[in-house]
């Protein structure tokens, strides 16, 4: 029996697929869109089998990408489900997608030169196709963990809309939908409130009594920037000081396209 896991707006469909590869879920998310029905089908957090209407493997993919709109709900990998896609992994997936869509433009861009069209007026790219620069925001993550000198012990960038880690590093679902909601209890709480000071937070910082010091910083309009620090290991008064200023502006322009993509 098929369960719907979320209702899409603005399609955050990679939200989801990062979460059945994180999570290594092997489920058949099946998309119901205006635009039509498809399927994919992950083992052991693999994206295996894909179908669309008359299309699978690849060419399935590329198509309910495209969706924007629409609902995913999960059901049991059916047993015998074959091997029809290129890419098992969803950033492997992301990537090729990127290329493909560069070598289209260079392409775009050689043919408008030959015609006598300038740069500025060759084919623009479309949002959707140029978004979610995820190789860069990893790539921040990944100097974030560096930088902290061994006291990080998890960061995530959270999709508001799902709850659900779109990069991180030692990523865990449930405390990422777990950050997320205690977000926007604290943001519902202060919106509410006649007497709140501040009507919307834009970073905060909740201890623990074991030396555990959860950053929870609002990046854009759809998403959150979260780390689990040990303070034993790592001075606070840098991460506020030096990390997060400098981190920041980053994160925004390289989530800018992900962010357009909805």
């Amino acid at each position: 029996m098929a369960t719907t896991i979320a209702q899409i707006g603005g399609f955050a469909l990679w939200d989801i697929l990062q979460l059945a590869q994180t999570s290594r879920m092997s489920i058949k998310l099946s998309v119901d869109s205006p635009h039509g029905t498809g399927a994919m089908f992950f083992e052991s957090g693999n994206l295996r089998h894909a179908i669309a209407g008359d299309k699978t493997g690849d060419d399935a993919v590329d198509v309910i990408l495209e969706w924007r709109e629409g609902s995913v709900s999960s059901s049991q990998l059916p047993a015998d489900c074959p091997q029809t896609v290129k890419n098992s992994s969803i950033v492997a997936l992301l990537m090729d997608r990127a290329r493909m869509k560069d070598e289209q433009d260079r392409e775009n861009e050689r043919r408008g030169r030959k015609t006598g069209q300038t740069q500025q007026e060759a084919p623009p790219k479309k949002k959707e196709d140029t978004a979610m620069d995820l190789k860069a925001v990893k790539v921040i993550l990944e100097e974030i963990d560096e930088s902290l000198l061994g006291g990080l012990l998890g960061v995530d960038i959270i999709s508001k809309a799902s709850g659900m880690s779109i990069a991180g590093i030692n990523s865990a679902p449930r405390v990422c939908a777990l950050f997320n909601r205690m977000s926007e209890q604290l943001q519902n709480a202060l919106a509410s409130s006649k007497d709140s000071p501040a009507k919307s937070l834009k970073k905060f910082i909740v201890e623990g009594d074991n030396g555990l010091f959860i950053f929870v910083v609002e990046v854009d309009a759809r998403h959150r920037w979260t780390m689990l620090i040990d303070g034993s290991k790592t001075p606070l008064g840098m991460v506020f000081s030096v990390v997060i200023p400098d981190v920041l502006p980053r994160l925004e322009e390289s989530l800018k396209h992900y962010t357009n993509a909805g």
